[in-house]
Order: C-alpha cells, then sequence, then structure tokens
C-alpha cells in the first residue's frame, strides 16, 4: 500500500468519498500473532504452576501421567545420576 501515514489518510479519505471500505490484507499474519500470543501464555501459565510442557522429562524427574504433567521428584533416577 504506502508506508507515508500521509498517502494513506490521503487514501482513506478517497475511499471515503467513494463508499469503498479499507481491509488489511495481512489478516492471516494478525491471527498467526494471535495464536501464538496465546499459546505463549499457555505456556507461561503452565510453568508458574510448575507443569511440565513437553519434550523430555528432565533428569531425576518422574511424570505422574501424560494429563495432569506434574513433574515428580525421581529418587530411583538421583540416585544413578
Amino acid at each position: 500500500m504506502t508506508c507515508s501515514l500521509t498517502d494513506f489518510a490521503k487514501l482513506v479519505e478517497l475511499f471515503d468519498q467513494h463508499n469503498v471500505s479499507f481491509v488489511a490484507a495481512d489478516a492471516e499474519r494478525s491471527e498467526r500473532e494471535v495464536t501464538s500470543e496465546r499459546f505463549r501464555d499457555k505456556i507461561a501459565a503452565s510453568k508458574r504452576k510448575g507443569l511440565w510442557v513437553g519434550g523430555m522429562v528432565p533428569l531425576g524427574y518422574d511424570t505422574k501421567d501424560r494429563k495432569s504433567a506434574q513433574l515428580l521428584g525421581g529418587d530411583r533416577q538421583l540416585a544413578h545420576a
């Protein structure tokens, strides 16, 4: 479109004169950003709760089950470490 704010304002004014609405064509990018922000927030909240957010279980820990994803101290593994 244009990088100049002045030019953009003139275009919007011209569109208004001709009853044309302006819709940003970069809606997909906006949706990706919102989705990734929600995903990051969800992971951060899980970490604050002490939940395991995926990947390999850290050495010295076990998981109760995949649904709760809580990390439990693995005394058995610590003895071998």
